[in-house]
């Protein structure tokens, strides 16, 4: 009976932990790969992706809220609707991808310039800024946003946002 019971009591733990979040930092979720985490106002903003880029069921998912309140996931599911794309300052440069949502484009940068680095996301409703939400300092970047076309992301060309 005590093996059962502790058999029971394991699969229980596991499968929590399986559906959890990695860590407070982030909303990706154990076996899925961290692209971007970073702290906006009090809560995060995570970019996940699936491990395999090959895989039939590749997905890239921008994912705002809270580990215990996800308020915001898309797309939802696939990469449908995601772009890449380059920014280019005469001092330095930077990475973005685009996640659609309707009308609603929630663009997630980061960028070197020549005073510093900052990265966020810009929340634009045609071609109206929203918001810029601009991460606390030491965003957590895991994998090169350059590495993302290789999940058949399309690239975008020639983008003028004001982050």
């Amino acid at each position: 009976m005590k093996t059962f019971i502790s058999v029971i009591f394991l699969l229980t733990v596991s499968t929590k932990l399986l559906a959890a979040p990695k860590s407070k930092s982030t909303l990706c979720k154990v076996g899925e790969s961290s692209v971007f985490n970073c702290q906006v106002k009090g809560k995060t903003v995570s970019i996940c992706a699936s491990e395999s880029k090959g895989a039939q069921d590749k997905f890239m998912q921008y994912r705002f809220g809270s580990p215990s309140k996800l308020e915001l996931s898309i797309p939802e599911k696939g990469i449908d609707g995601i772009k890449v794309g380059n920014l280019m300052y005469s001092g330095g440069g930077g990475e973005f991808l685009i996640f659609k949502n309707k009308d609603t484009e929630y663009v997630v940068f980061s960028r070197i310039m020549k005073g510093g680095e900052d990265s966020g996301v810009l929340i634009q409703k045609g071609s109206k800024k929203i918001a810029g939400l601009y991460c606390k300092p030491n965003a957590e970047i895991e994998l090169s946003m350059t590495e993302v076309e290789a999940y058949g992301i399309p690239t975008i060309e020639n983008a003028d946002y004001d982050f």
